[in-house]
């Protein structure tokens, strides 16, 4: 669970070689921890939208916080419910989550989701949606490859030319 999909059909993924996006990756894990952990609550409950194979207990550990994974294909968040790695998971989609309850969370996380989420559907209703099932005081946290990681120069590039969901 600890590795990142690294995906070599992925034209970002096919550039670099799996050993060098883990460092890459567990670079991002270390950054991700050093810039949180002084503004997280000990626990809570936290909301991973897109959560993909890693959802961020490296961030959010337990049994301090109660992790919800979504997903659109309701099987990775299954199978992380299976490991433990989740406490619960659903099938859905980023600014589709209406069956949630308002005030629900005290964190809501993006991590790597959001450069696939803006070609499919506009980020404001996606973000009001977070606001929404956010308690009082709660945190709205997005990570996203910066420029230094393959994968966020190569989108970059990509956006600039206008190629972006061609490539990602």
């Amino acid at each position: 669970m600890g590795s990142e999909a690294y995906q070599p059909d992925n034209l970002l993924d096919g550039l670099s070689s799996p050993s060098a996006m883990e460092v890459q990756y567990e670079h991002l894990r270390d950054r991700e921890r050093r810039l949180l952990a002084p503004l997280l609550p000990a626990g809570g409950d936290v909301l991973s939208v897109g959560c993909g194979w890693n959802p961020g207990r490296h961030v959010f550990p337990s049994p301090g916080w109660r992790m919800t994974g979504v997903e659109p294909e309701s099987e990775k968040p299954d199978a992380l419910v299976a490991e433990g790695v989740l406490d619960a998971g659903l099938a859905g989609s980023a600014g589709e989550l209406d069956s949630l309850p308002d005030g629900s969370f005290d964190a809501v996380l993006y991590r790597l989701v959001l450069h696939h989420v803006v070609f499919q559907v506009p980020l404001e209703p996606v973000l009001a949606e977070a606001a929404r099932l956010l308690r009082p005081g709660g945190l709205l946290v997005a990570v996203e490859p910066g420029l230094w990681h393959p994968v966020g120069a190569g989108l970059a590039l990509a956006n600039r030319l206008g190629a972006g969901p061609a490539v990602h």
